[in-house]
């Protein structure tokens, strides 16, 4: 008789074990993992054509991967675009005092222009004048986001209104939708907003391509 062997009482449920040596012992059992044929693999996909439910499975994931892929591509390109900041045209090499303007166009078909945009801002201890915004074929679309560096000679302390306006030469584009600008003081700090909602435009809203926009109060925010 050998050192162990399996006891006859043994089920195929668990293994019984008689041994001759005064020591522990234990058991265990591997499963054989199944065989894969890959060459009848293959040959199933030839006879996808023949099982409808399979075919149009495969189809659909594939059509939302593709759709998905596109979708994510546009937010990142639209990220990439967002955080691109546009010096003014009109600025300075002289001037040295800066603010970040941030220009939110509205949702919706027909809100974005392609008619150049111009303001003035006005603060306690001066005025811009009119200064021009770059305008270039992916600024002002709707619901856009377009950042732009403005230089000035000096602050122009606290800030109350803003005044803006387009020259109404943008085509079948030439409409604009303001939802808000927001303007930082890139030396304090200091942000104001200034909220329009509201068109700019001869043939929409009240008429106007001209606004006039005061500071807001936490209030209005």
């Amino acid at each position: 008789m050998s050192s162990h062997q399996v006891h006859p009482s043994s089920t195929i449920t668990e293994t019984v074990c008689a041994c001759n040596h005064m020591t522990a012992f234990g058991a265990g059992f591997v499963t054989a993992p199944n065989t894969i044929d890959l060459t009848t693999v293959f040959d199933k996909f030839a006879d996808i054509g023949n099982n409808a439910g399979v075919l149009a499975t495969v189809l659909t994931t594939l059509a939302l991967y593709f759709v998905g892929v596109i979708f994510l591509r546009r937010v990142d390109k639209s990220g990439m675009k967002k955080l691109i900041v546009h010096s003014l045209p009109d600025n300075r090499s002289t001037d040295r005092y800066y603010y970040k303007i941030t220009v939110y166009t509205s949702y919706g078909r027909g809100s974005g222009t392609k008619s150049n945009v111009a303001f003035s801002l006005f603060g306690d201890k001066g005025s811009t004048g009119v200064r021009v915004f770059k305008q270039g074929p992916e600024t002002f679309q709707a619901g856009g986001v377009d950042i732009f560096l403005m230089a000035v000679e000096e602050s122009l302390g606290d800030l109350h209104r803003l005044q803006i306006w387009h020259d109404n030469q943008g085509g079948d584009d030439r409409a604009w939708k303001l939802d808000k600008v927001i303007v930082r003081d890139l030396q304090s700090g200091d942000t104001n907003s200034f909220l329009c909602n509201d068109w700019l435009s001869l043939d929409r809203g009240d008429g106007r391509i001209n606004r006039i926009l005061p500071a807001s109060t936490e209030q209005d925010l």
